[in-house]
């Protein structure tokens, strides 16, 4: 099995879950992203962060252009390198999926973003945390800026906040709305900087036809993940949902922790969800793309 992953905002390669599919896998079965080729982790780090956060304090009167007409301009200005950021990451990522066209495709966070944005084909995915709105939120926290001050803060939110669409398209931010029957989301119910509830409108903005060919197997996934022990349907208060192609599961927004209040699953470690999500899907959706390739062969598949 080759898998293709996508890690998220600023993280680095063979992170936790890079590293955990890698060991049960094996070694050779995940591919990434050069790192620090990608772009989103080269450029969106700390340093930068604190450059710009410089500069902004030493010419505070440069925060009024960005509220004028030519916003996406000035951004430009201020910060060059990170103009087009994130469709420079959905063309590295489409360059590496085209060279070795993977079984499945994993994404973490933005990484998730990454994935729902190339042409993958009927290729299975499972997102984690995936940030997916065409506007962007608050991603990037004031907290990762220590050397700005309180009034420095309250601007930058301000900013943030009123820069939303403009930041997006600046960035080359576009997203599906929806995504492919064949995906698993693992989201946590803590997730407080893209919450859970994104994914649950995610999974109704893609509906799976009755008569799509994908559904039962689809059935059968979800069924497996169930049988494993990850509760799908969350049947009391805000957890209240049923589609099982979403698992609430996990600590926070990097889901690499369990929930120490999740009673539902009976191994509540996300990263043991994952393997089992991605192992179900490559068993469900490897069958017929081995078939396929051998009819084109003229070969026989038991």
């Amino acid at each position: 099995m080759t898998i293709l992953y996508l890690h998220g905002f600023c993280a680095k390669l063979n992170g936790k879950k890079a590293s955990c599919l890698r060991s049960h896998f094996g070694q050779h079965s995940v591919i990434e992203p050069p790192d620090p080729g990608f772009p989103y982790c080269r450029i969106l780090t700390k340093p930068v962060l604190e450059k710009l956060s410089d500069r902004f304090r030493k010419q505070p009167a440069s925060l009024l252009g960005l509220f004028g007409p030519n916003r996406i301009a000035e951004l430009k200005r201020l910060s060059p390198d990170h103009h087009l950021f994130f469709a420079r990451s959905v063309a590295m990522a489409q360059e590496l999926y085209d060279e070795t066209p993977p079984d499945i495709i994993v994404g973490s966070s933005l990484g998730g973003s990454v994935a729902m944005a190339i042409e993958s084909k009927d290729t299975p995915m499972v997102l984690v945390g995936p940030v997916w709105h065409r506007r962007v939120k608050a991603a990037i926290s004031t907290e990762h800026m220590p050397h700005a001050g309180p009034m420095l803060k309250i601007l930058l939110s301000a900013g943030t906040a009123a820069l939303r669409s403009p930041v997006a398209r600046f960035a080359g931010f576009e997203v599906p709305g929806s995504i492919k029957p064949q995906t698993i989301i693992l989201h946590s119910a803590h997730d407080k900087l893209f919450a859970a509830s994104n994914s649950r409108q995610l999974i109704r903005n893609s509906p799976i036809s009755i008569d799509d060919p994908k559904r039962p197997r689809m059935d059968r996934v979800i069924d497996g993940l169930t049988t494993a022990g990850y509760a799908n349907q969350k049947s009391t208060g805000k957890f209240n949902f049923n589609d099982g192609r979403l698992i609430v599961i996990g600590k926070d927004h990097h889901t690499n922790e369990p929930d120490p209040e999740d009673a539902l699953n009976k191994d509540p470690h996300p990263h043991i969800a994952l393997i089992a999500a991605v192992d179900l899907l490559h068993r469900e959706f490897a069958r017929s793309k081995t078939c396929l390739k051998a009819a084109a062969q003229g070969m026989n598949v038991l």
